[in-house]
């Protein structure tokens, strides 16, 4: 990536990553594409903003080749798996499993051959392993190992060589048991039910050595142990404590043919051991402790003293270092005299020293050398009072690197070769090397960002989050206008609108000054926008708008600067319900009949605490989901003139169902998920008076992602004869309507949405990967194999333009872009960043009349910012890139 020629000292400034390349490339049409460019709204951030970076990083991260991995929250859709081109300075997120700011915190970063898996959170899936190829259609479920929206909880990843890892993982049968992946669904399966039936064995604190995986793992007869899986299959190794008791084996680590660990037994507590993958080789190495348990941990193998390192407590000297050579086992270290605590950590081989950080007693963290023979303090890394516990470790270069304390060390193993070369470091994410650079997290002016280091201590940001994206999200229309949300690093989020031009483009400040509003939950009502925004003197209120600062009003349901905290807005007929907090009965539905009229409550039995959810207007009336003593939380309905809402109870008196979500509209009635303790989850269905349940789903997994679409109302069932496929129900009638992966294959349909006469999905099939199709609720067909053979170009953001549909994916030439399909052709849109480099789109919207999207997105002179396309361009049907043959030039 180029370099800015602007050093100060050792620290050189990248240069803005989009800025570092070809301003040309903006120029370059995109293969296959449009040949024209999306339209720049308005370059909202210039100024930067000190205070924004990353929200946060998790620990967890894995490099392959030029790409680094890691799990990332931008400040607007929570922690999401990321992938940095260390080539480029490119920064992409993979995908946004779970759509909105709650995040899918992606963890256990592990590298198969040229693949990484992680863990992630998905709505459709639950927490399930996922693989990635560093891109985002490559980002893919591997296997919903427990289907449905019941999560597996994959856990302790750990590569096993030939592109494969373990994993325990529960599949909602067996419970928690020994699992093998090679980041295919075919690939993923069982290897052994250890502890037959719930909660299952529980393998976990996985090693490798001398060909055999060792691994902890319990079941009924010997309790938790230590076992083995070799090409003969698993077994137990040895039963450490006899009988039912447990030897809870821990810490797991290899020395060569090897492991060594910690176990307990009732006659010596818990103490270190070591196995050679046989009963009789599996043997107790001392009794540091002799009455109690010594709890030994931090096992490391030093090759250049050819030596056992670990830390343990005898009773005597409190927890410090100790060491086995020889056979011989004795306590290296007594830093803390006494009974207290050394607290040896951060153990590392460097050379013919060990380095590690430990507590005096008095004087904060120190770094120590020991060279076999003498123990030597070099540095003292934070004052007195803060605890011995680096957060990161990491060898290269011939030095150990330490995070400690929000500071950053790295030493050769004397007190003049040891520096502190940041003072601002971040806790994630965790030390990797890539690229010849150590990559590691900085709050740089205030912002939390993605920096690297070099062998010269010359450091660079990886990242600039902060200085470039106005990340503009919700966008809503009214009439010609565009309202949204966007940071220009001046006045924080706040409202803006929009005719589509810069000169048209401006903010209303409702929290003057440097604070946000933090608008959100547009919605059309009366001729405005109503939404709720926060500032000091309201709190968080809802407000109203034309579109102009003179327009822009507070709407005020509680008094005072504590805010009612509005949220849920809908509209029926000509009132806008609002659920918001009283100061009396909690939080409560509202209605409001226009701007000039106080707001109604609309309490139930005058209870505190009604908390509505998943409000949704169907015919005349409004659905939606409540508690209420009396009936416990059950499906409500009110219409306009209602003074109260009245309960419509699946489960009769104070019981209440479970799993009752996902209310959507079709027909007039209101259709939902809702288990009533007797038949499972199943669909519902109520047209206000009366409740039915419509479905009648056996044998199966949780049905999920209830959609109305053509003919009826769509969702995803897996059933184990032809796995994950979409279903439809019209209220009276429910069938299967796809099999698009044959042989009880898993099709995992996702973001099921409906345009014109056709639901649009996302699934594979045998022979391709993730790509979009659709249904008229009959036929099923794939609508286009953009990555041809078992690539996907996993098609995300989908959003209905009329009788068409806008979706985002990756064709695996332009990168991340928006493409639309009448249901037959698809075409790529033009790119607000043209050329190979993705743009990346977000917050997908289109007017009402189809004529216009607007979305956020990567430019080549911008971060994520506002941009345009005017689809009347395609009025007449899909045309070449000869834009003399289009319909209409852009305004």
């Amino acid at each position: 990536m180029p370099i800015s020629s602007s050093c100060r000292g050792t620290t050189c400034r990248r240069a803005p990553l989009l800025l570092a390349l070809p301003i040309c490339l903006a120029m370059l049409a995109s293969p296959g594409g449009l040949g024209a460019q999306a339209l720049l709204v308005e370059d909202i951030n210039t100024a930067g903003n000190a205070a924004a970076g990353w929200a946060s990083f998790d620990d967890e991260v894995a490099v392959v080749g030029l790409l680094y991995f890691f799990s990332g929250d931008d400040g607007l859709t929570g922690l999401e798996p990321w992938v940095l081109h260390l080539d480029t300075g490119l920064v992409e997120q993979l995908a946004d499993l779970f759509p909105g700011p709650t995040g899918s915190s992606p963890d256990q970063f592990v590298v198969i051959g040229s693949q990484v898996l992680f863990v992630a959170n998905s709505p459709g899936a639950g927490r399930e392993l996922w693989v990635t190829d560093g891109t985002p259609g490559g980002t893919l479920l591997v296997e919903d190992i427990a289907p449905g929206t019941a999560s597996s909880i994959p856990s302790g990843l750990f590569p096993i060589g030939a592109g494969r890892a373990v994993l325990s993982a529960n599949d909602g049968l067996l419970g928690a048991e020994l699992w093998v992946t090679d980041g295919t669904a075919g690939g993923t399966t069982m290897v052994a039910d250890i502890n037959p039936g719930l909660p299952g064995s529980a393998p976990g604190q996985f090693a490798a050595a001398g060909g055999i995986l060792f691994f902890r793992a319990g079941d009924s007869t010997a309790g938790t142990e230590l076992w083995r899986w070799t090409v003969g299959g698993v077994s137990l190794v040895k039963d450490i404590e006899p009988g039912t008791g447990s030897g809870y084996p821990s810490g797991l680590y290899a020395v060569g043919a090897n492991v060594v660990f910690s176990a307990c037994t009732v006659a010596s507590g818990c103490e270190p051991w070591a196995s050679d993958g046989t009963g009789a080789g599996t043997v107790q190495l001392a009794d540091i402790h002799p009455t109690e348990a010594s709890y030994p941990a931090k096992f490391l193998w030093h090759p250049g003293l050819a030596r056992l390192f670990f830390t343990a407590d005898d009773g005597v000297h409190g927890l410090e270092l100790w060491q086995r050579v020889g056979g011989v086992t004795s306590r290296v270290t007594d830093l803390a005299a006494g009974l207290d605590d050394g607290r040896p950590n951060g153990l590392a081989a460097l050379g013919t020293k060990l380095v590690f950080t430990g507590d005096d007693g008095g004087f904060g963290t120190r770094l120590f050398t020991y060279d076999g023979a003498t123990v030597v303090q070099i540095q003292n890394l934070s004052t007195a009072g803060t605890s011995s516990n680096p957060e990161h470790t990491l060898v290269w270069n011939s030095r150990v690197y330490y995070l400690e304390n929000g500071s950053c060390w790295h030493t050769d193993g004397t007190a003049a070769g040891t520096l502190e070369w940041e003072a601002s470091c971040v806790s994630g994410p965790a030390f990797a090397i890539g690229n010849g650079r150590l990559l590691y997290g900085k709050f740089d002016a205030g912002a939390r960002e993605l920096w690297s280091i070099d062998s010269a201590d010359v450091e660079m940001p990886e990242t600039d989050l902060a200085t470039y994206s106005s990340s503009p999200a919700e966008f809503v229309w009214l009439g010609e206008t565009v309202f949204f949300s966007a940071d220009d690093a001046v006045s924080g989020r706040e409202l803006w609108v929009s005719d589509g031009t810069p000169a048209g483009t401006e903010s209303i400040d409702l929290n003057v000054g440097a604070a946000a509003s933090s608008p959100s939950r547009f919605t059309q009502f009366e001729g405005e926008i109503w939404f709720n925004a926060t500032t000091a003197a309201t709190g968080s209120e809802l407000w109203h708008s034309d579109g102009t600062a003179g327009g822009t009003e507070l709407f005020e349901l509680r008094p005072g600067s504590s805010g009612s905290a509005p949220s849920r807005l809908v509209v029926l007929g000509s009132s806008l319900f609002v659920v918001a907090y009283d100061d009396v009965l909690g939080e409560q539905l509202f209605r409001i009949a226009d701007a000039g009229s106080p707001a109604l409550m609309l309490d139930f039995a005058n209870e505190q605490g009604l908390s509505p959810e998943q409000l949704i207007a169907a015919g005349n009336r409004l659905f939606f989901i409540g508690e209420a003593a009396a009936t416990g939380r059950e499906l409500f309905t009110i219409d306009e003139d209602d003074a109260a809402p009245t309960p419509i109870e699946i489960v009769p008196g104070a019981g209440d169902p479970t799993q009752l979500d996902e209310l959507v509209a079709w027909n007039g009635a209101a259709y939902f998920m809702a288990d009533d303790g007797a038949t499972g989850r199943q669909v519902w269905r109520s047209d206000g008076v009366t409740v039915a349940q419509v479905s009648n789903l056996s044998g199966g997994y949780s049905p999920s992602e209830l959609t109305a679409g053509p003919g009826g109302v769509y969702f995803v069932y897996d059933e184990p004869a032809f796995g994950a496929e979409v279903w439809k129900t019209d209220g009276v009638t429910t069938q299967r309507v796809t099999d698009i992966h044959p042989a009880g294959g898993d099709a995992y349909p996702s973001f099921l949405t409906s345009a014109g006469a056709r639901l649009y999905f996302s699934a594979q099939d045998p022979t391709g990967g993730y790509e979009l199709w659709s249904t008229d609720g009959s036929q099923v067909e794939r609508v286009a194999d953009l990555v041809p053979g078992l690539g996907s170009s996993g098609p995300t953001d989908l959003v209905a333009a009329g009788n068409r549909l806008v979706f985002v994916a990756d064709d695996g030439v332009a990168g991340r872009e928006l493409w639309i399909t009448e249901g037959t052709t698809v075409q790529r849109l033009p790119e607000a960043w043209p050329g190979v480099a993705a743009s990346r789109p977000q917050a997908v919207s289109v007017d009402p009349a189809a004529t216009r999207i607007y979305f956020s997105a990567f430019g080549p002179t911008t971060w994520r910012e506002p941009y345009r396309i005017d689809l009347r361009l395609f009025a007449d049907g899909f045309e070449s890139g000869n834009s003399a043959a289009w319909s209409s030039t852009a305004p």
